[in-house]
């Protein structure tokens, strides 16, 4: 016997908890109308970017995630907020701070330093965060290069070491609390990436679109039965969303040995 299909409109109100308890009702609609800051989302991407919010518990309304799109030949990105992030960290048991800052460099020496304000005559080449978790005897650590991420963005020219800072707290907070934040990427993660930022362009309101139940189905089940981003964009729109972003696991060891940044094994300050 034939299953007949059902159809589910965009305006069907999805209800969930976020993250921080707050009730959040989501539909593809509000998303395009309200959330879609390129103004390019299809009604499939904008009912994926609702699985994807309740799967991950978040609350586009509080700020804690953003979809960006503005090619029609791309698929949207998904971006999370540096304060969701230092938030979800924070509800690990094991969680205990961290310390973050900037590499400098000067007479041939680099240093990593607490805070972002460098000694007068250093050149700014990087930023760190150590995060420091109950029951490991030593900090999760990230230093990231400046070159690989500052790629000549306004805002990158604006305040380059608030930005580096940032990537590298995110980084290092991901890496620490996978379970938490594994395959979530922020705005500035993301701006690192891109030759330009396009300003938001208003539209008028499109005609509703109805999406098939299978579809809605496929991209739910997508979304339980994998572990990362990728994995989940994959297999819903057959590549993935977040593109070219740098590999943020870079390995501290290899790169102190190669001379690219300082050896920063020392007790915490």
């Amino acid at each position: 016997m034939v299953k007949p299909k059902v159809e589910k409109k965009p305006d069907d109100l999805v209800q969930y908890k976020a993250f921080d308890g707050q009730v959040v009702k989501l539909n593809g609609n509000i998303v395009r109308r309200y959330l879609d800051k390129g103004g390019k989302m299809t009604g499939e991407e904008a009912n994926f970017a609702v699985a994807f919010c309740r799967a991950h518990q978040l609350d586009p309304f509080r700020g804690d995630v953003s979809f960006i799109k503005y090619d029609v030949n791309k698929t949207p990105s998904i971006v999370i907020s540096h304060a969701h992030v230092l938030r979800r960290a924070s509800s690990n048991p094991k969680y205990s701070g961290f310390q973050s800052g900037v590499v400098v460099q000067k007479d041939g020496e680099m240093e990593c330093i607490i805070g972002g304000i460098a000694p007068q005559g250093a050149t700014l080449v990087g930023g760190w965060c150590d995060v420091y978790m109950d029951g490991y005897p030593h900090p999760i650590s990230m230093r990231l290069p400046m070159g690989e991420y500052n790629k000549g963005q306004a805002t990158w020219k604006a305040m380059p070491t608030t930005m580096i800072i940032k990537c590298a707290e995110v980084a290092s907070h991901r890496k620490a609390c996978s379970a938490e934040l594994g395959g979530l990427y922020t705005n500035e993660e993301m701006t690192a990436t891109n030759d330009s930022t396009p300003k938001k362009q208003w539209r008028e309101e499109k005609p509703q679109e109805v999406v098939e139940a299978d579809v809605v189905e496929k991209i739910e089940e997508t979304i339980e039965s994998s572990d990362t981003l990728e994995e989940v964009t994959e297999g819903v729109f057959g590549k993935v969303v977040v593109e070219d972003v740098a590999d943020e696991h870079h390995e501290d060891e290899e790169m102190v040995a190669a001379g690219q940044l300082p050896d920063t094994s020392k007790p915490r300050r």
